[in-house]
Formats: structure tokens, C-alpha cells, sequence
């Protein structure tokens, strides 16, 4: 009878550690501390520097606590002038902002006048007469206009800026105060 041949059984290798990969560290246990002797020397390098360190006092306390409510009150008022200042230009905007709608309406009523002037004109000259005053006419207005708008831009920002001077003045003043204590 023949006999089957079976393969042998191998046994796998048991893998190895990735070779990029760090070991995991161990905790050891902590070492045990020794309590210090108070000997003569180590109880002198203990008194030593609070026999040269000052006594705290109450003086300096007291004005780093009144400085501090000074800075804080600076502070305040501060950002009270830039309320005011956002304020006053919010409105110096909406001012501007009419003006030129205001003169956008005008210029739509003058192109509207122009146009229908054109559509009546009888001769070439005389559409270019109407096409000549409307174009001095209309850069005439955008001179005044402009004119207008850079004068009211001015002012809106000279009043604007006045809060925060003021306050640019204090805090200067404060400074000063500050370097001469």
C-alpha cells in the first residue's frame, strides 16, 4: 500500500519589532527622599535672605491699587470718545451720503432736459449748441459738487476726531504725570 506523504507541520516565527518603532518606556519607581537635618548652617542659609529682603509696605500697595482704578477709569473714558467719534462720523456719513443723492437726482433731471432739447432741435447747430451747454453746465456742477462734498468731508472729520483728541491729550498728560512720580 502506498503511503500518503503529508507535508510537515512548520511553525511560524514569532515576528519581530518594527525596526522604526521606539520601545516602550518602563516607568521605574521614584526614588525616596531623604527628609533634610536642620543643621546650624542650613537653618542660616534659610534666614539669610529674609534678614535682606525689605518688609513689604503698605505705600507702594496702595498706589499700584489707585494706579491701576486711574487706568482702568483711562481707559473708559477712552473707548467712551471712540463711541462718540463713530458716532459723529456715522452721521457726517449719512450727511455725504444725501448730498450725493442729491446731486444724482439733479444730474438725472438735467440729462432728462438735455435729451428732450436734443429731440427738439431743428438744425445740427443747433444740437451742438445743446450738446456744448450741457457739457459746460455739467462740469460746472461737478466742480460745485465736488467742491461741496470734499468741504463737508473735512468737517465731518474735524469733528469726528475732536472726541479723541481730547482724549489723546489726557492720556498724555497722564504719561507725564506717570514719569514725574
Amino acid at each position: 500500500m502506498a503511503t500518503k506523504k503529508t507535508p510537515a507541520k512548520t511553525v511560524a516565527a514569532k515576528p519581530k519589532r518594527p525596526v522604526g518603532r521606539p520601545r516602550k518606556a518602563v516607568a521605574k519607581a521614584p526614588a525616596r527622599l531623604t527628609p533634610v537635618t536642620r543643621t546650624p548652617a542650613v537653618e542660616k542659609a534659610v534666614e539669610a535672605p529674609k534678614a535682606v529682603a525689605p518688609a513689604p509696605q503698605a505705600a507702594p500697595q496702595a498706589a499700584v491699587v489707585g494706579g491701576f482704578a486711574s487706568f482702568t477709569s483711562l481707559g473708559k473714558d477712552n473707548l467712551s470718545a471712540v463711541i462718540e467719534s463713530g458716532n459723529i462720523l456715522a452721521k457726517g456719513i449719512e450727511g455725504l451720503n444725501q448730498e450725493i443723492l442729491a446731486f444724482a437726482g439733479a444730474a438725472v433731471h438735467h440729462n432728462i432736459e438735455t435729451a428732450s432739447a436734443l429731440f427738439g432741435a431743428k438744425t445740427f447747430s443747433d444740437v451742438v449748441g445743446v450738446q456744448r451747454n450741457y457739457a459746460q453746465e455739467s462740469l460746472d456742477r461737478t466742480l460745485s459738487e465736488s467742491a461741496k462734498l470734499t468741504q463737508i468731508g473735512a468737517q465731518v472729520a474735524r469733528d469726528a476726531f475732536a472726541p479723541l483728541q481730547s482724549r489723546v491729550a489726557v492720556a498724555i498728560e497722564t504719561a507725564a504725570r506717570g514719569k514725574a512720580a
